[in-house]
């Protein structure tokens, strides 16, 4: 088999399984560059290329449209899009899906936060937060990894000057 027949080949079942790999593992990782990948594979079938510069070009300009319609697409029916500040984050209510402690853990948030997973990094800036327990968001850390407290913990919400609707009751009288 000839080298660029190879080279068509394997941008065909690379883009192709990055593809798969998207459909069981969701979260938007592989769809870009297996899109990317997929098209320029048929792009070099249907008209073959001597060079790999080409190539390149194609897949680079491929990458590049796939990239913005991707950012553009509402994959999961949020009104919002993508989150594009973190901040947006801030005082999110979620759940805790692993064991939350100063170093680990991670939480699922509530609502529609427009991001493509609700699952997040997160850490406890004192103690550990058990699985299931109700939280909230106190410091969105730039997206990566959130600080959380306990939704009832009225102690952490005065700590980090968070109202809850018994504090905001109490302010107002």
């Amino acid at each position: 088999m000839p080298v660029a027949e190879s080279i068509v080949l394997a941008l065909l079942v690379g883009g192709t399984l990055l593809l798969i790999a998207e459909a069981l593992i969701p979260g938007a990782h592989f769809v870009v560059i297996g899109m990317a990948m997929l098209v320029t594979g048929f792009i070099a079938f249907l008209i073959p290329m001597t060079s790999p510069i080409w190539l390149v070009l194609v897949f680079t300009v491929v990458g590049v449209l796939t990239l913005l319609g991707y950012r553009n697409l509402e994959l999961y029916g949020t009104e919002q899009g993508q989150t594009t500040d973190s901040s947006s984050l801030e005082a999110t209510e979620g759940v805790v899906v692993d064991t939350v402690t100063p170093t680990e853990g991670r939480v699922r948030l509530e609502g529609d936060i427009g991001s493509m997973s609700k699952v997040f990094q997160a850490r406890s800036p004192h103690g550990t937060i058990s699985e299931g327990t109700e939280i909230r968001v106190h410091d969105s850390g730039g997206g990566n990894v959130l600080t959380v407290v306990p939704v009832d913990d009225e102690e952490m919400d005065e700590m980090f000057g968070l109202s809850t609707d018994s504090n905001l009751e109490t302010e107002l009288n």
